[in-house]
């Protein structure tokens, strides 16, 4: 079985790209037709237990594939199916489930992986300890976001912990709590769109829905029906009556649009076309996909 999900990458940059995934014995590259790229599959000594990652610090296709094993350690390898060179394999406090990711400030870079224990590691492109984080977080499968400062010290990590309560963890500092119990809230949820680097906040209450941007400016709705939060791939917030199975969008200004689409929780916008029009994606009576056009609000 595949662990996680299935990425893409450009190997040759001439526009045909690749989809890459891993099991707990190797890592795949595979071409449009199915076919390995030469040098692949990597077979793994250890087990791996997280989907393998994809790096490529400096955007010149030069990527490189990080990978976690049942020994805690971290391997790397490269296009070409090879260990990386001066890569230290570095030993985890625990186990890892998510990918590890890639920042960059002031020209430094750092790879983080965040284990099931909530210990944070950072590492440099070599695999050593780049920056301590001196506290652990009680986080349990919530979302999580990196965000950057200027310097680490003032970066942090917004996260959900085990209570569903979101935190924001400056890597020089402690741990603080987002938001206080006073917004009344039924469920309070992390939402980061990997499209634009938007981050915001859910705070829903009954039939009340309030988004918090991350500078703090608040958005209220109102709904006279249930309904159920959808992510879309753009900065969209789809909002379904889960009685009659109808969708309204807030757009990327926080405005509610006045249309109704018919569709399900099977559900995207973007825009698929290239012009000044969104789309909404999505599927009725489970078998039919209905691509709707988005009227432009002014």
């Amino acid at each position: 079985p595949i662990i996680g999900g299935i990425s893409q990458i450009d190997a040759y940059e001439n526009g045909k790209y690749q989809m890459v995934f891993n099991t707990e014995d190797e890592i795949h590259v595979l071409d449009i037709l199915g076919y390995e790229l030469d040098h692949f599959p990597i077979r793994l000594a250890n087990k791996a237990i997280n989907p393998v990652a994809i790096l490529d610090y400096d955007k010149n296709s030069d990527f490189r594939f990080v990978i976690a094993a049942e020994n805690q350690r971290l391997y790397n390898y490269d296009i070409e199916g090879k260990k990386v060179k001066g890569w230290s394999n570095p030993k985890l406090k625990s186990d890892i489930k998510s990918s590890v990711t890639h920042f960059a400030i002031s020209g430094k870079d750092y790879i983080f992986a965040l284990t099931t224990s909530g210990n944070i590691n950072l590492f440099n492109r070599k695999g050593e300890v780049r920056y301590n984080v001196n506290h652990a977080i009680n986080r349990n499968k919530g979302k999580y976001y990196i965000k950057k400062d200027y310097v680490i010290d003032s970066s942090s990590l917004v996260y959900e912990d085990q209570s569903g309560d979101l935190y924001e963890y400056k890597f020089g500092d402690s741990p603080k709590k987002l938001f206080s119990d006073s917004m009344n809230k039924d469920s309070l949820t992390l939402n980061f769109n990997k499209t634009n680097s938007e981050l915001n906040y859910y705070a829903v209450n009954k039939k009340q829905l309030k988004i918090i941007d991350n500078g703090g400016q608040s958005y209220q709705f109102s709904f006279p029906y249930n309904f159920k939060i959808l992510e879309s791939s753009i900065n969209h917030t789809g909002i379904l009556n889960t009685a009659i199975d109808e969708i309204q969008l807030i757009d990327s200004k926080y405005r509610l649009h006045p249309t109704l689409f018919r569709g399900s929780k099977l559900f995207d916008v973007d825009n698929i076309n290239n012009d000044k029009f969104k789309e909404l994606i999505t599927v009725v009576n489970q078998t039919i996909l209905v691509c709707y056009q988005v009227p432009v609000l002014k």
